[in-house]
């Protein structure tokens, strides 16, 4: 099953090179901690089961051109998700994906999605059970023994 969850998009503060500040020691701005506490809350809501690996991809809705390279988001978001109170689990489990974005809207949103490693590995092989089934249909067509309509010709 996949989680779906929609957050605002508050600008470049977001991204890998931004979200850190102090020259010395460095900490996360205050206005990143508390959208990563936002996600953190929002991953709660939906009781996602704990799994040992996740894919997280990653989607925008923004203005215009002038937007970030999603995958300078991964690094905050991976963050926020791998605190104690969200997923509880190391980012170096997660594969992150950039899922593209849309140009237009008038708010701009980053839509995050979610799955388990158990699902996808489920989804996987129900793939490749039903590429089996055709490849074997292919066959028996080929060989003359079923036709289109998986009847036996006579």
């Amino acid at each position: 099953m996949a989680y779906k969850i929609v957050m605002p998009y508050i600008g470049g503060i977001l991204t890998d090179n931004n979200y850190k500040i102090g020259k010395q020691r460095k900490r996360t701005h205050p206005m990143v901690r508390m959208w990563m506490n936002e996600l953190a809350e929002k991953v709660r809501e939906q009781n996602i089961p704990k799994a040992n690996f996740y894919e997280v991809g990653l989607f925008g809705h923004y203005y215009d051109e002038r937007r970030p390279d999603n995958t300078n988001l991964f690094k905050v978001l991976a963050d926020a998700l791998k605190a104690e109170d969200a997923l509880d689990v190391d980012d170096k489990w997660f594969r992150l994906s950039d899922k593209g974005y849309e140009l237009g809207y008038f708010e701009q949103e980053l839509i995050t999605e979610r799955q388990t490693y158990d699902e996808l590995e489920q989804a996987e092989q129900q793939a490749a059970a039903q590429d089996k089934q055709l490849a074997q249909a292919v066959e028996l067509m080929k060989a003359g023994k079923v036709n289109l309509q998986g009847e036996t010709p006579t």
